[in-house]
């Protein structure tokens, strides 16, 4: 698979991404149009909603008859928004989410209900293991949920 940008001027135009693409319905994503505007080498890609869209089915690297990795092109693309601090809010929310509680969604009474069901404990995320995520994140240099691109903002 080709991973890197350049790799969108292999495309075929034979418009399989699009077709087998399971974001298309219901965002609109047009990974063939993403692909070849990367090839074009339009920078504006960083900025849209493109790589937000896609929800990394991974169908269309599958798919892609020219060898093209659009999944990974996609995640570059939201790898350099994010750089920039251009995080949509819903991503944000999930990422301060996971940095205050270890989960990327609350764990509620439906939940406990099924655990107590089928005789688990209740849910709990140790102290340490949140520590433990919050760490990784900042090891790896994750962007902080809280930056914006104004350079304001931040978690303290």
């Amino acid at each position: 698979m080709k991973t890197d940008l350049s790799s969108a001027s292999l495309c075929l135009d034979c418009r399989v991404c699009g077709a087998v693409c399971t974001a298309a319905p219901v965002n609109g994503l047009r990974p063939r149009d993403v692909v070849r505007r990367a090839a074009s080498g339009d920078e504006t890609l960083e900025t849209g909603p493109e790589p937000w869209s896609c929800v990394t089915c991974f169908a269309c690297t599958e798919q892609c008859r020219a060898g093209i990795d659009v999944s990974g092109l996609l995640y570059e693309l939201r790898h350099r928004a994010a750089a920039r601090g251009l995080i949509p809010e819903p991503y944000r929310a999930v990422a301060r989410q996971v940095l205050r509680t270890g989960c990327a969604f609350p764990a509620g009474r439906h939940t406990a209900r099924m655990r107590d069901d089928l005789g688990l404990p209740p849910f709990a995320v140790s102290p340490r293991g949140v520590e433990e995520v919050q760490l990784l994140c900042r090891e790896a240099g994750l962007p902080d949920p809280d930056a914006r691109p104004d350079g304001k903002g931040g978690t303290p």
